[in-house]
């Protein structure tokens, strides 16, 4: 298992490994990746995205259509 190399305030998160220059974590019904150490450097996503096959359409047809 890796260690985080970026620091990350949040206790309830918990760290899963470092992967692609992020560290990527869980907490609650979220998954997060922190690229930095700053507050702002992370994006995160609902667990619900990820899970529900409807919503993952929708995700693949706005990446499709570059709308994010």
């Amino acid at each position: 298992m890796s260690k985080p190399l970026y620091i990350h305030d949040c206790d309830k998160c918990l760290f899963l490994e470092h992967s692609h220059n992020y560290d990527l974590y869980c907490c609650s019904n979220e998954v997060i990746a922190r690229f930095g150490n700053e507050p702002h450097e992370y994006i995160a996503a609902p667990i619900a995205v990820h899970l529900s096959p409807v919503l993952k359409i929708a995700l693949d047809m706005a990446i499709a259509k570059k709308l994010i």
